[in-house]
């Protein structure tokens, strides 16, 4: 759908969701990809990174779920015919409206701390609470309890500032990864792989008892972790 009509350069839905996907694993989190049909019972966290048509099965699971909630730019933006959806976007998903956007051209940026909103801007008409905002007054995101709405494009900066609020919400243990390292858990065992050209270090955050290779892990090498009783590794 978005390459159909990406209203941008480069604004493709898969590449929305590859961003949001390595800023969850870059903090060591496990990511499920799941349909919308599927239930979210015991998970603490639900990212929509961009989908325009929101099917209802979603939306039920949305207002069942207990926990934190990221929904990205242009969600709810079309309806199963493809039009703009009456009252506008992102509709159900979030309160308030979309009333306008714009695709920014090369250079046109709104800094913030340690981000910038670039290549798409949705303007919304909202009483939620603005959550991450340019040194301009731009805003980026908005939060109405535990859902947060990200109308600019979600570049790999901006993710991880929204990232670690949600998560800050949550009872999430997280990880500060080196590029290239990355954790999967699997019971009580914890997988440490480098993705990365050359070595890079477990970090210390991770304590658990080292049962397989080294806590220096060499390139395409792999590490393996037992979590310790107090649940360290999580």
């Amino acid at each position: 759908m978005t390459s159909i009509q990406p209203q941008g350069a480069g604004l493709s839905a898969l590449w929305a969701a590859f961003d949001f996907y390595s800023g969850l694993r870059r903090m060591g989190l496990n990511v499920d990809i799941v349909h919308p049909s599927t239930s979210l019972d015991g998970y603490a966290l639900c990212v929509v990174p961009c989908l325009p048509i929101v099917p209802e099965i979603l939306l039920r699971n949305l207002e069942q779920f207990k926990g934190q909630v990221i929904i990205g730019p242009r969600s709810g933006s079309r309806d199963s015919d493809f039009a703009i959806p009456n009252g506008l976007p992102p509709g159900p998903l979030f309160p308030g409206k979309v009333a306008r956007v714009e695709s920014l051209r090369p250079g046109l940026e709104h800094g913030g701390g340690g981000w910038k909103i670039s290549q798409w801007l949705e303007h919304l008409e909202t009483e939620a609470e603005p959550d991450l905002i340019a040194t301009d007054g731009t805003i980026a995101s908005w939060r109405a309890g535990r859902t947060r709405y990200l109308g600019a494009w979600p570049t790999p900066e901006l993710v991880r500032a929204l990232l670690v609020r949600a998560v800050d919400d949550t009872d999430l243990f997280t990880h500060d990864l080196p590029q290239g390292l990355r954790l999967r858990q699997a019971g009580d065992h914890v997988f440490a792989f480098n993705y990365a050209k050359e070595p890079q270090d477990v970090p210390s955050s991770l304590d658990g008892q080292l049962i397989l290779g080294r806590r220096r892990v060499e390139a395409a090498g792999v590490a393996l972790f037992r979590k310790n009783e107090n649940g360290a590794t999580r």
